[in-house]
């Protein structure tokens, strides 16, 4: 189980920012000595995703109260850490694919169209919930693809826009009767490319007024994180985290959790 979270992660590195809808497989390949081209075969690819669902696969305890998370890559990440931090004490779920590998929420846009799929008929006890950094994320459009550019790209949606969407998320999750939990965005790392560094704290005041109006608490995954230590980010520049910072919002997230299903 633990080599096939290092290679989730690493293949999670690669996740945000390449498209709303992201794919496992179109993560660079690992044996690039072996392909030049540094692209996976379709056998090499086959397998990827295999692995990934296997980690992803779980029994869940009818016991158990049933919490979902839904989030982009950043929350991808810290997932599987945080379903064992709560074993025994919840059932944590995050939407899948038909593959069986999570699908990354992205923009509130994609969560609007998706938010029933993500919802599906499950009874939830908890659903801790966040959108942001892929609508602060900037671009520009070339030959009909969203390339990452944080200097000359314009932003996916402005924060008005974001606001808008996430009202009507908050909305459509309060019809489920399910306790919520905000989680703010993480910090912009220094250097991202397709991200400004600040920006992400426009859209979290944003959303912060809205959970507000709606009396959701908030886990400050923001606060958390920019304290982080620059060996706590995957790497200089990445948005995403190493695994001890994954393993230190987990641990965040499963108190918050524990805390609101005591309640």
């Amino acid at each position: 189980m633990k080599l096939i979270q290092t290679v989730l992660l690493l293949v999670l590195g690669g996740f945000l920012f390449v498209n709303d809808s992201v794919n496992a497989q179109n993560s660079s390949n690992p044996n690039s000595s072996k392909n030049p081209n540094n692209t996976l075969t379709q056998e090499q690819r086959t397998r990827q995703i295999q692995n990934i669902a296997k980690a992803w696969a779980f029994e869940a305890d009818p016991k158990l109260p049933n919490v979902l998370i839904l989030g982009d890559s950043n929350t991808i990440g810290y997932v599987l850490k945080l379903r064992q931090l709560l074993k025994d004490k919840a059932n944590v779920y995050f939407p899948l694919k038909d593959n069986g590998t999570p699908d990354n929420c992205a923009n509130t846009a994609y969560g609007l169209e998706n938010i029933d799929r993500f919802i599906g008929t499950i009874k939830w006890d908890i659903i801790h919930f966040n959108w942001g950094l892929h609508d602060c994320n900037r671009a520009r459009v070339e030959n009909g693809k969203r390339i990452p550019d944080q200097k000359n790209g314009e932003l996916r949606h402005s924060s008005e826009l974001y606001g808008e969407n996430l009202e009507k998320i908050v909305e459509r999750l309060e019809k489920t009767k399910t306790k919520l939990i905000w989680a703010s965005s993480s910090v912009v790392n220094e250097g991202t490319n397709g991200n400004r560094v600040g920006e992400e704290v426009v859209f979290n005041n944003v959303a912060a007024k809205i959970i507000e109006k709606h009396n959701i608490p908030t886990d400050d995954i923001y606060g958390l994180t920019k304290n982080f230590k620059p060996e706590q980010f995957k790497a200089p520049g990445n948005i995403h985290f190493s695994k001890e910072g994954f393993d230190i919002i987990a641990q965040q997230v499963a108190d918050i959790i524990l805390k609101n299903l005591e309640k």
